[in-house]
């Protein structure tokens, strides 16, 4: 249907309404949308999102008709997950709060669905941090209340004959205080033992030290007596300070060591991980480099089969040498 431009006016001095911007098949007009925002199909929240007019021969990737950009700032960005830290271009682009993708980071695009609502960003895996299985937020950590505690186990015996009366006790005391991240414990013992011939008794102290979490470093600070990990070598017992890498502030993939897996995906695709003849991983990528970093950890060698299935149905396959080796380190997490 047309309408012929001049029987429209914006004001009394006769100018004629722009309607350019409709005279295109879902051209929409720049403005602030209440939009969902998804990242590589992942929905990451909804907020109003200002979309300004895609500049001439612009090279933001935006894979839509409606000619808008949206002002993604850099917060924006690194907030969806990405490593904005790989692209230092990024800051310069944030002082006019909208980043044009492409310029930065190859295969990269938009698509805004005015109809839904929703706007997509599809960057590269490889360009997105990456969540492992089990993995929390470092910031939701909490290190509980200030408290005081004894913990005891009491255990006895008395026996009882004509010629002889015996008794026999034992304690044993675990007590501590928790102070923000310090944590002061106490370990002791009390033997006891009576007989005819006399009795006797003893309070021996097993161990007394003051730790703390240093999360920076993944790591567990500890004063006083403690003892060695004995991965490699034979526990020791020791008396001074130690800053020892705690395996428990890792989530359950990167506890141990397992190979990185790269490539490069041609379109959304879907890889296959298999080893031993057995499907080990399966995930979906967008088009662009990829990087699996989140295997469990293998105990058992044998080559990798990588599978890239892109949506056209093409198949690529390629090979990871993989040996396994005893007490590797473990992953750190991208």
């Amino acid at each position: 249907m047309f309408f012929p431009t001049e029987f429209l006016n914006t004001n009394n001095n006769g100018e004629i309404a722009d309607l350019s911007k409709f005279s295109a098949d879902g051209s929409q007009l720049p403005g602030q949308y209440q939009v969902d925002i998804y990242v590589n199909d992942n929905y990451i929240k909804n907020r109003v999102v200002n979309f300004i007019s895609l500049p001439v021969n612009s090279l933001s990737g935006v894979k839509d008709s409606s000619g808008l950009l949206p002002c993604l700032s850099l917060k924006d960005l690194s907030d969806a997950g990405v490593k904005t830290e790989l692209f230092p271009g990024f800051e310069l682009a944030a002082e006019n709060n909208c980043i044009e993708l492409t310029q930065y980071i190859p295969a990269a695009f938009y698509s805004f669905s005015i109809s839904k609502l929703r706007l997509d960003v599809s960057i590269p895996q490889m360009y997105v941090r990456n969540t492992s299985q089990g993995y929390i937020d470092p910031t939701l950590w909490d290190n509980g209340i200030t408290a005081a505690f004894l913990n005891y186990n009491l255990s006895g015996n008395n026996r009882v004959a004509s010629t002889f009366n015996n008794k026999s006790y034992f304690l044993n005391l675990g007590s501590g205080v928790n102070i923000g991240p310090w944590r002061l414990r106490d370990y002791r013992a009390w033997n006891y033992y009576e007989s005819q011939y006399g009795r006797r008794q003893q309070w021996q102290r097993i161990n007394s030290y003051l730790e703390r979490a240093v999360i920076p470093l993944k790591s567990t600070f500890i004063a006083g007596e403690g003892t060695t990990s004995g991965d490699i070598f034979d526990a020791l017992r020791f008396r001074g300070i130690q800053l020892a890498t705690d395996d428990n502030m890792y989530p359950d993939t990167m506890r141990g060591f397992a190979p990185v897996v790269r490539g490069t995906a041609e379109s959304n695709a879907e890889v296959t991980i298999m080893q031993s003849g057995y499907t080990i991983y399966k995930t979906s990528v967008p088009p662009g480099p990829f990087e699996i970093n989140d295997l469990n950890s293998m105990m058992a060698s044998g080559d990798l089969n990588v599978t890239v299935k892109e949506a056209s149905g093409q198949v690529r396959t390629f090979t990871v040498p993989y040996t396994s080796v005893p007490v590797l380190p473990a992953r750190e997490p991208s």
